[in-house]
C-alpha cells in the first residue's frame, strides 16, 4: 500500500493572522473596485436617457455579490481553525491545459492556461508552476493546505524514497 497520511492541525497564530490579513486586503480592493462601478453606474443614470440605465445599477450588484462569494470560503477557512496535513509518496504530476479563442481571421487570437497537479494518494492538489517543478515522483511530500480554499500553506519534501521503492510498492 502507498503512504499516505491526512490529518487536521489547527493553524498556527502566523498562518492565522496572514489569513486574516489576505481577507482585510481582499475587503478593501473589493470595496474600491465597487466603489468605481458605483460612480460610474451613478454617472451613467444621471447623464443617460436610454433604456439601459438599468444595466448601470444592476453590474455593480452582480460584481458585489461576486467578491461576497469569493470571500466566503476565506471566511470559512478561518472560522474552522485548521489546516490540513497530506503527507505521502507523489504518485503522479499532471497539467491540464485549456485553449480559448477569440475573434476570426487575421483577428483571432488564442489564449491557454496550464494547471498543474500533484497527486498524492487519493488526493489531486493543485499546484503553481514552481511548486510542480520543484518535485519529482517517488518523493515525500508533506503539504498543508486550507480546506475550503485548498490553498497551499507550506510544502516541504519529507524524506526521498526512491523510486525503485516507490515502483515496488505499486506492483504489490
Amino acid at each position: 500500500m502507498i503512504d499516505y497520511q491526512e490529518k487536521e492541525v489547527p493553524f498556527s497564530p502566523a498562518e492565522l493572522q496572514k489569513l486574516k490579513s489576505e481577507r482585510i486586503l481582499a475587503v478593501v480592493v473589493a470595496a474600491i473596485i465597487w466603489l468605481v462601478f458605483m460612480a460610474v453606474s451613478i454617472f451613467l443614470l444621471i447623464n443617460n436617457d436610454s433604456g439601459w440605465a438599468w444595466l448601470s445599477v444592476l453590474l455593480p450588484a452582480i460584481i458585489g455579490f461576486t467578491f461576497v462569494y469569493m470571500l466566503n470560503s476565506l471566511n470559512k477557512d478561518i472560522a474552522y481553525g485548521k489546516k490540513i496535513q497530506v503527507s505521502g509518496v507523489l504518485a503522479d504530476k499532471t497539467q491540464r491545459t485549456t485553449t480559448s479563442t477569440s475573434g476570426t481571421g487575421k483577428y483571432a487570437a488564442a489564449k491557454s492556461r496550464t494547471d498543474y497537479f500533484l497527486v498524492i494518494g487519493p488526493r489531486k492538489i493543485q499546484v503553481e508552476l514552481r511548486v510542480y517543478a520543484q518535485y519529482h515522483v517517488g518523493e515525500k511530500l508533506e503539504i498543508e493546505l486550507t480546506k475550503y480554499d485548498n490553498a497551499i500553506l507550506a510544502h516541504r519534501l519529507a524524506s526521498t524514497a526512491t523510486r525503485a521503492d516507490f515502483y515496488r510498492k505499486i506492483r504489490r
